[in-house]
């Protein structure tokens, strides 16, 4: 336990009480705010750019049918579809700790995004770098962040799908077609809602919803580190790692804690923790 603080204890059990929606967080997404749109589950979004913000000029060479344009597999993938669309994805299903965030994202598909690629192929420098250029250069973002206790309430899946239908729902304007990464669509009804399987790697609209939520939740585990730093949030992100599973055996759970994940509550038996599966019923 680290000197000079109470157990944190799992929420509801004389422990800390779980942060409210954007909680923690809130003052991170504050700051991100004047980027485009980021915003808590639960709070009112500022739509659409900033006010006063300029779109950076479209390179001559990046407009389709210039000379030197080069159309990239992802690019192409998303101009198939022939009308503006929405890329979705999120980040933080599996972790033990903190939480989940969806991006939803409209690019200007006329402009370069140098480096924007699945988030899982880059590197957290690379990540940071193409997470600049979709801000700058996309049409609108969002973000939707469900919190721990929320994953916990809905289960991992169900999270993920009912943030992603909330980031979509915040775009300004919102377009008739969304490109979600996965198997899965998710409920949005005034839209064609497409599930790509492995969308980060196909489509250029979708990477970018993963490189977007991708370092808005590292940002967050990076400033959880700062509050609970006995779990080493920074280096592991939340994640079922040996050294995790030793810090919550240690220390016990903090309101960041999913409680119905193994590993957090009770052992995992396979030592790594992770979501105990969805209730009975299906999906939704």
């Amino acid at each position: 336990m680290a000197a000079g603080r109470k157990s944190p204890g799992p929420p509801g059990a004389g422990g800390a009480s779980p942060p409210a929606p954007g909680g923690l967080f809130a003052p991170w997404l504050r700051k991100e705010e004047g980027a485009g749109q980021a915003v808590a589950a639960g709070s009112v979004p500022a739509t659409g750019r900033s006010r006063g913000q300029v779109s950076p000029p479209v390179p001559a060479t990046s407009v389709p049918g210039s000379p030197g344009f080069r159309v990239s597999p992802l690019l192409a993938f998303d101009l198939a579809y022939g009308m503006t669309l929405a890329g979705l994805d999120e980040a933080g299903r599996g972790p033990l700790a903190g939480p989940l965030v969806a991006a939803a994202v409209i690019l200007d598909l006329r402009a370069d995004y140098p480096g924007v690629n699945d988030s899982k192929r880059l590197g957290p420098a690379s990540r940071e770098k193409a997470a600049v250029i979709v801000r700058e250069r996309a049409v609108c973002w969002t973000l939707a962040v469900k919190t721990a206790a929320e994953v916990d309430a809905l289960n991992p899946l169900r999270a993920s799908m009912a943030a992603m239908a909330e980031a979509f729902a915040r775009l300004s304007p919102r377009p008739g077609l969304a490109l979600a990464d996965g198997n899965v669509r998710p409920p949005i009804p005034d839209a064609r809602v497409v599930a790509v399987v492995k969308g980060d790697a196909l489509s250029l609209s979708v990477a970018a919803a993963s490189v977007l939520a991708k370092t808005a939740r590292d940002a967050m585990m990076a400033q959880a580190h700062e509050e609970w730093p006995e779990y080493g949030f920074d280096r592991h992100k939340g994640y079922g790692t040996r050294e995790h599973l030793e810090a919550i055996a240690r220390h016990g759970p903090c309101p960041l804690h999913r409680l119905t994940f193994r590993g957090v509550l009770n052992p995992a038996p396979d030592g790594a923790g992770g979501p105990a599966g969805p209730p009975a019923g299906g999906l939704f």
